[in-house]
């Protein structure tokens, strides 16, 4: 690296200070010793280490450049696994140049992406651990000098902004009995009861069912698998009697499994339109609950560890990267589910 150099000054008080600006934020940088040797062994150290790397080359590239290079050196990589914040810093930073990112610009990122999707601190907290496996490989690759979103501080256990809306065996019952015959005039609602019934049985997201495929489902093998998912990966299920009893009595209008009448996918806020219809319409259902399509995941879930079911299988079954994402989002069913839960009988 050009015009790279250490100086090193003598103190009053007998020791020696190195001084040098950094090439990849273009601070200057001191650093005390106690003796001259030991400075010198740095000024060494320093100088080798910027001029065997170019940093100037990086510097002038785009951080989408850097982004494909760290995903193409670290393919283990967590940048990407939460899709939306992830799509929106790649928008937002994309064409910036490294040293035009810093804490400040950061923070009001993600205070814009806080109120554009209504994240939660723990979204957020989320979101920084993702991020943070690109800045720390910068700072590794010695392309920057420190990790920006260090500072950055959310908390990682809050309550949930909303209170988890969970059904019973018998209200999941009355939902789809009222579903099944439900329908919209001047509005295409063939697929809602299908679509409703598989989110009940599989306990899926309302994504992975909107891009279910026939290819997806293997019916000598009796399983559905959903495609790329939240932690960008594969996840196949077995299917209930009831459900592959409904989904070989399905029409194939296209490639995918739900879709409107021309054989087109449905529209991605298409059912959750035709669920506000439908709860205006029965809103006797479930106590007059204000829930959604994730209301019915979290059922699933509720129904399935009261019946007995481990949080490792439920862990798999509903696609959580890792076992602590489920116990901490439903690890207290168990315990307030338990009818019993003192060990003595006095």
């Amino acid at each position: 690296m050009q015009n790279f150099t250490v100086k090193i000054h003598s103190l009053q008080n007998g020791n020696y200070q190195s001084d040098y600006v950094c090439p990849i934020d273009k601070r200057r940088k001191r650093k005390t010793f106690k003796n001259k040797k030991e400075a010198k062994e740095h000024k060494n150290r320093l100088e080798v280490k910027f001029h065997q790397k170019d940093m100037s080359y990086f510097l002038e590239l785009p951080i989408g450049q850097l982004i494909e290079y760290h995903l193409k050196r670290c393919p283990e990589s967590k940048l990407n696994q939460r899709g939306v914040p992830f799509r929106d810093f790649y928008e937002t930073f994309s064409r910036h140049k490294l040293y035009e990112i810093n804490t400040t610009k950061l923070r009001e990122w993600f205070e814009v992406l806080r109120i554009k999707h209504d994240y939660s601190e723990k979204s957020l907290h989320a979101t920084k651990i993702c991020l943070t496996h690109f800045f720390r490989f910068l700072v590794e690759e010695e392309i920057m000098a420190s990790n920006p979103l260090k500072p950055i501080v959310f908390k990682k256990r809050v309550a949930p902004k909303r209170p988890r809306i969970y059904f019973s065996k018998e209200e999941i019952k009355e939902i789809l009995e009222k579903a099944k015959d439900w329908s919209k005039k001047d509005h295409y609602t063939d697929y809602f009861y299908p679509f409703l019934y598989t989110l009940v049985q599989t306990g899926a997201r309302r994504g992975e069912i909107l891009k279910l495929k026939w290819r997806d489902v293997d019916f000598k093998l009796n399983s559905i698998t959903f495609r790329d998912t939240k932690v960008h990966d594969d996840r196949s299920i077995i299917m209930s009697k009831g459900l592959r009893e409904l989904i070989e009595s399905l029409p194939r209008h296209g490639e995918h499994v739900f879709t409107k009448e021309d054989g087109t996918p449905l529209e991605a806020n298409m059912p959750s339109r035709h669920l506000v219809l439908f709860k205006n319409e029965f809103s006797m259902i479930g106590h007059k609950k204000d829930w959604g399509f994730h209301s019915l995941r979290h059922s699933f879930a509720y129904n399935y560890l009261k019946r007995g079911g481990s949080m490792y299988q439920l862990q798999a079954i509903l696609g959580h990267y890792n076992i602590t994402s489920t116990v901490n989002t439903y690890g207290r069913i168990k315990a307030s589910d338990d009818e019993m839960p003192s060990p003595y009988d006095f």
